[in-house]
């Protein structure tokens, strides 16, 4: 019973979801860029899977340089974790979704909606909201669709 009254809860909280609704559209499109730009080669394949290695190593890159994680041999104890930063920094890639919606013939679906759906993605929506501070989830909810 919990869990119906869960679900029922969910669907009547629908209207106040235009910002995730609106970022899932985004990620939905940004997705479908991927898939059909990696499909056309192998060599498309290959730099994908560089451009994940890389977003990886940006993450780590970025907290050894804070340092909020550090690298110890285990033997010495001894820190080397200045050791590993040349090494992450030559998996750097510079893959941007703009470039690959050209590429596809595809940029005025990434101008529509990945362009337009990142402004929910970054917080970027203050003034919309002033405009319209409720949104209609039928917007989002269409971009879904169509990639559905």
């Amino acid at each position: 019973m919990q869990r119906a009254i869960q679900i029922g809860e969910a669907a009547l909280q629908l209207a106040d979801l235009e910002v995730p609704l609106f970022v899932l559209a985004r990620v939905l499109c940004e997705d479908t860029l991927w898939m059909l730009w990696v499909s056309q080669s192998r060599q498309n394949a290959m730099k994908y899977h560089k451009t994940a290695v890389s977003a990886e190593s940006k993450i780590s890159r970025e907290l050894f340089k804070g340092g909020r994680i550090r690298l110890v041999k285990t033997e010495t104890g001894q820190d080397v974790s200045n050791e590993i930063l040349p090494k992450l920094e030559a998996l750097r890639d510079g893959r941007q979704a703009e470039v690959i919606a050209k590429q596809l013939g595809l940029h005025k679906l990434y101008d529509i909606i990945y362009r337009w759906n990142s402004l929910y993605v970054h917080g970027n929506t203050y003034e919309a909201e002033l405009w319209n501070p409720k949104q209609s989830s039928a917007i989002p909810l269409s971009h879904i669709q169509a990639f559905l």
